[in-house]
């Protein structure tokens, strides 16, 4: 598909997923342990992985079920 490691999204939440979350485009560390915390900027710790969709641009009205 041609794709590259910044055309993705990557979810983790322990330390030994930090490579794979800098090399995505979207790295988000989904309830993170605290060393991945302190890594990876992009956080979802209060929402579902729904997050995900509108950390990627979505609107609650593309979304089934939100």
């Amino acid at each position: 598909m041609n794709l590259s490691p910044q055309d993705s999204v990557a979810v983790g939440d322990g330390a030994n997923d930090q490579a794979m979350l800098s090399a995505a485009g979207l790295g988000v560390a989904y309830r993170p342990k605290p060393r991945l915390r302190e890594a990876i900027e992009t956080h979802l710790d209060h929402a579902d992985l729904t997050g995900l969709l509108y950390l990627q641009g979505y609107r609650e009205q593309e979304i089934a079920g939100a």
